[in-house]
């Protein structure tokens, strides 16, 4: 049963992969001019209506996170203490980080670290239901920030993060990648604290164009100063592949990213372009 589901999720994964390819060619094959701004607003459009009715996968469970992501990520997560928190970003109805508190609580009661599932939506609590979730909730070990996108939130509203995961969350979906990556950096402890990603893999969902040309989106995070980005194919999931970074330095510029173009989907195909400050007028 579960090589038939494998299967049928990488089969998915190609036909989404081949699909974005034969977009990508024919983009480059048509002499017309590049997408005016009504059509990347119209495009946004339908995005934020995806993204209002959670036209997505929303029900990961921790088993998903340890499969995708693999050994690293189980390793970061055996780690955790009383004193550290783990934000999953774009956590959906959180049943990840629930039931990995849930586990936690039974195996070692005393070491229960704290766990926040921000979701863009209105919560579910669809997690919470059984009394000893609601026991953790009330403890404060487990966390829903509902309603609000992670770059609107206030960043003094945001603890020190321990460990961070994204998994088709809101690197995969934002159209204000700056501000996001930002916010991210900014709660996170050099060399203590570590970010998982998943994502489709490079040249396919997020390209970066900078002044030496088009780069996918990990290779542009390598290029930012400051970070560790180590990158690997996922081992189960096909098209996938896995981020890993650490940040280095207490300070990490991030440079202004414009969206420029964009293909709805879940998730959507983006085009950044690196902004360059404009010289001071003389």
């Amino acid at each position: 049963m579960k090589s038939r589901q494998i299967i049928g999720i990488s089969l998915v994964s190609a036909l989404f992969f081949l699909n974005v390819i034969g977009w990508r060619l024919s983009y480059a094959a048509d002499l017309t001019p590049p997408p005016t701004n009504t059509c990347l607003q119209e495009q946004l459009v339908l995005l934020e209506n995806r993204l209002i009715s959670n036209h997505f996968e929303v029900d990961r469970t921790i088993r998903d996170f340890r499969d995708t992501i693999g050994e690293s990520f189980t390793a970061a997560l055996d780690s955790l203490g009383p004193e550290d928190v783990w934000f999953d970003f774009g956590s959906g109805r959180g049943y990840s980080a629930a039931r990995f508190l849930q586990d936690i609580a039974l195996r070692r009661p005393s070491q229960i670290p704290t766990a926040i599932g921000i979701v863009h939506t209105k919560a579910s609590n669809a997690a919470i239901d059984d009394a000893g979730l609601k026991y953790l909730v009330k403890l404060g070990k487990f966390k829903e920030w509902a309603g609000r996108y992670v770059e609107d939130i206030p960043l003094g509203e945001f603890p020190k993060m321990s460990l961070g995961t994204d998994y088709y969350g809101p690197l995969s979906y934002t159209h204000r990648m700056s501000d996001l990556l930002r916010k991210y950096f900014e709660i996170m402890t050099p060399h203590k604290s570590t970010l998982f990603v998943v994502m489709f893999e490079p040249g396919v969902q997020t390209e970066i164009v900078t002044k030496n040309g088009t780069m996918t989106f990990s290779k542009w995070l390598e290029t930012i100063p400051g970070i560790s980005v180590r990158v690997r194919k996922s081992p189960t999931h096909f098209g996938e592949q896995i981020i890993q970074i650490t940040k280095l330095s207490n300070t990490i510029h991030i440079p202004e990213l414009e969206l420029i173009d964009l293909m709805d989907g879940a998730p959507p195909v983006r085009i950044f372009k690196v902004i360059t400050p404009k010289s001071p007028a003389q």
